[in-house]
């Protein structure tokens, strides 16, 4: 993650995409750049009762180990 009130240390212009919605294609976008001293290790939430903390539509979000919450198996 990135750490607080961090500025990117380089801004360049991102690959031109296709935006579904609009049906068009979307050009001139500022891509935003951080090196690994500019970040931090993800601190996952802590389990309460055993019970994996869910995101706003109800899925459990795990994509390393190290992204399991403090307190479960």
């Amino acid at each position: 993650m990135v750490r607080v009130n961090e500025k990117p240390y380089k801004v360049v212009k991102a690959r031109p995409k296709y935006d579904k919605l609009s049906r068009v294609i979307v050009t001139d976008q500022p891509l935003e750049l951080f090196g690994r001293w500019q970040t931090e290790e993800y601190m996952p939430p802590i389990a309460f009762n055993g019970k994996v903390p869910r995101n706003a539509y109800g899925n459990v979000e795990l994509f390393k180990p190290c992204m399991l919450p403090i307190g479960t198996v």
